[in-house]
């Protein structure tokens, strides 16, 4: 699923350079897998994929992917939305028995550099070294392997984080301006109440579960695959649950 991050994220389409030839070549065959395709494998030739400001262009994109040569296209505008604002909220359990502790830790990932870095990009030495220490420009080394280290958008604050040598100044400017001008969703803010709706809103992900992956990976022909995914959300009481959702939400808007 594509989605808009609250800080100004987009939905992009990336284009996988090095096997357009064998996807043009190979168009016509059966798909290898059902099931979602990795980034960082040579098993698909076009995606959808989200982007935010600190990504920096495709650079974020193509570190996760392992270095390989991407292009990306713009299909959304950023937005800020309720649903993105709380991707990454960090929380203390009610129940915690180190709830002091645990803010402590939380004040240090949004306060300390070198954890922050560390945890997102790895050792000095290791996955990365300095290029220039002044300005925090990094340039990771081949012992950083894509998607083992937690993602830089997901906590801390992101001005805090180093960034690669690639990553220029104008690439800088273009994302403060990109936050500066993110379109704020009219729902931002909206958080419904689903208690009467629980049963309903299981079953429609269990029958989105079913269809999820094979739509997603071209598995099964989309066109009579979406009409029986349809007819299954609908009994599944689709009706229900988006009757009730748009009754909360123009309450919601009646008293902006």
């Amino acid at each position: 699923m594509v989605t808009k991050y609250h800080k100004g994220r987009h939905s992009l389409f990336l284009y996988n350079s090095e096997i357009f030839y064998a996807f043009t070549q190979d168009i016509l065959r059966s798909p290898t897998s059902s099931t979602q395709y990795n980034l960082q494998d040579n098993t698909w030739f076009v995606r959808q994929e989200t982007q935010g400001p600190f990504d920096y262009g495709d650079s974020a994109l193509i570190t996760n992917a392992g270095g390989k040569k991407m292009k990306s296209k713009t299909i959304t505008d950023p937005y800020k939305s309720s649903a993105q604002s709380q991707v990454a909220v960090w929380t203390i359990s009610k129940t915690s028995k180190h709830k002091k502790e645990a803010m402590q830790v939380l004040n240090l990932l949004n306060t300390d550099k070198t954890l922050l870095n560390n945890i997102t990009w790895g050792l000095e030495g290791t996955q990365w070294n300095f290029t220039d220490k002044a300005k925090g420009k990094i340039k990771i080394t081949n012992k950083y392997k894509p998607n083992t280290f937690i993602g830089a958008w997901m906590m801390g604050n992101n001005k805090n984080l180093y960034t690669q040598d690639s990553t220029t100044e104008a690439m800088i400017k273009k994302r403060d301006q990109s936050i500066k001008d993110a379109k704020t969703s009219a729902a931002l803010g909206f958080n419904p109440d689903t208690s009467s709706l629980k049963t309903e809103i299981t079953n429609l992900s269990n029958v989105m579960s079913k269809y999820l992956d094979i739509l997603n990976t071209g598995t099964a022909d989309p066109v009579p695959t979406i009409k029986k995914m349809d007819k299954e959300l609908k009994a599944a009481g689709y009706d229900k649950v988006q009757k009730e959702l748009q009754k909360q939400y123009d309450a919601f808007l009646a008293k902006q």
